[in-house]
């Protein structure tokens, strides 16, 4: 029998190893009791002026963040490659939690991008510290897979999650992950929730639990996805103690009920300023950049370079606003529908005032018209009696626009106070408004 320190802490064959500080989450790792080192996979590796600098991970990885790590202690060394050769690298020490254990790891610095787990954990980082158990596996084939969304990374946390899955004895895989790595994307009338540090869909979970849910907006846009997509979700109250309409969180019920909205993308503020050229690759140029709570045209810009999405992000950044961006549609103006109880009552066409802005809303300088209710096409008029419907408006103002380039009708938005005291055409909105009372009263 091998006798254990009880210092030691147990570890399989493979585990999870976690770099907080540079935000690597949960990064598989290789066991390996016949290497002397550890190493890690890093990429662009350069020592100037006695300063070692390099990125953890390669670009093709789902832990890459770009995010430059430097070192004034280092040193060089010489290890046997996989094929018996030698070779120099560097090694560097970083702060590293493996089974829940918080320790410094002096890894080599070497190209893994072809291997099947960026880290190796050798002899030097298991010795008086960890004891090799076989048996022991971090995750196994046909568990069932859980995502636990929070709105920060806490050791406790990871802790707490090795000790459920080892209780679990292989039943369930638990991806632990924050609000900063979802994003949100809506294409071609489908919604989509992407976890980056594991590139898995929300929808390849069969539980998704909100450890904390201090971005309401998102929280909520997620349990609505994953309920839609046959996953459980323990935090229902999520969705059933949600008052706020954002447009985030309307998108999210349109697109679940099959209700298209334009192409859009939504991550956190913090992650935006960053992800140019991911909005770009997805929405094309120009493109509009919203605010999620904002009405009238206020915080509502077309990008149009990288320039401008990054005046925009750091602004909306510095002001704790939340952007959603959306593809750029063509258009010859917007239609602002009222739906009165389960009926169209007026249709408002809007049109902005020039080129000089593609908004068309008359708070905008846009001009606006009544045409009749029939002019919309009869699929429009039941669809947006249903968008009400499913956001609970019984006073409703549905935007919805054509898209002059691919023919097809998107909605914008549901307002619930669809400017029945200002604006245009007061004197027709009243009278329709007094008709609908008065069938309210009379039933």
């Amino acid at each position: 029998m091998v006798k254990v320190n009880k210092s030691e802490h147990r570890i399989g064959r493979t585990s999870y190893i976690d770099i907080p500080s540079y935000g690597a989450v949960r990064v598989a790792a290789k066991v390996d009791t016949g290497a002397d080192s550890s190493s890690i996979w890093a990429t662009d590796i350069q020592e100037k002026n006695g300063i070692l600098t390099f990125k953890l991970f390669g670009p093709a990885s789902a832990h890459y963040t770009g995010m430059d790590v430097s070192a004034d202690s280092f040193e060089q060394v010489s290890v046997k490659n996989s094929f018996g050769g030698t070779e120099y690298r560097y090694k560097v020490k970083l702060s590293a939690i493996i089974e829940g254990r918080k320790i410094r790891v002096a890894f080599t610095l070497a190209d893994r991008s072809t291997t099947l787990y960026p880290i190796l954990i050798g002899r030097n980082t298991l010795k008086g510290k960890f004891y090799v158990d076989v048996s022991k596996k971090s995750s196994t084939m046909g568990s069932k897979r859980m995502l636990i969304l929070s709105q920060k990374y806490s050791d406790n946390v990871t802790s707490m999650i090795r000790n459920i899955e080892d209780h679990a004895q292989g039943r369930l895989a638990i991806d632990y992950a924050t609000y900063s790595d979802v994003t949100i994307r809506f294409e071609s009338g489908n919604m989509r929730v992407f976890v980056k540090t594991y590139q898995r869909d929300v929808s390849e979970y069969t539980l998704v639990h909100f450890k904390t849910s201090v971005a309401r907006d998102l929280t909520a846009a997620i349990a609505r996805y994953a309920r839609s997509r046959g996953v459980k979700v323990i935090d229902l109250e999520a969705i059933r103690h949600f008052p706020d309409m954002s447009k985030l969180y309307q998108y999210a019920v349109l697109s679940t009920e099959r209700l298209r909205v334009p192409d859009s993308i939504f991550m956190l503020p913090s992650q935006t300023p960053q992800s140019f050229v991911e909005y770009k690759d997805f929405l094309g140029l120009p493109f509009v950049l919203k605010g999620i709570h904002a009405s009238k045209g206020d915080v509502n810009n077309v990008v149009r370079s990288e320039e401008d999405f990054i005046l925009i992000a750091q602004e909306a950044l510095t002001n704790d606003v939340m952007l959603v961006g959306q593809k750029f549609v063509h258009n010859k103006g917007d239609h602002r529908i009222l739906v009165f109880g389960k009926r169209i009552t007026l249709v408002i066409h809007r049109v902005r005032k020039d080129d000089s802005t593609h908004l068309n809303n008359t708070s905008a300088g846009g001009t606006a018209t009544i045409v009749p209710v029939n002019d919309l096409p009869p699929q429009v008029r039941l669809d947006s009696l249903r968008a009400a419907e499913v956001l609970g408006r019984t006073i409703a103002g549905v935007d919805a626009i054509l898209d002059e380039e691919k023919q097809e009708w998107l909605f914008l938005e549901v307002n619930d106070g669809p400017q029945l005291a200002t604006g245009s055409f007061l004197p027709e909105k009243h009278e329709q408004l007094a008709k609908y009372f008065l069938r309210e009263v009379g039933k």
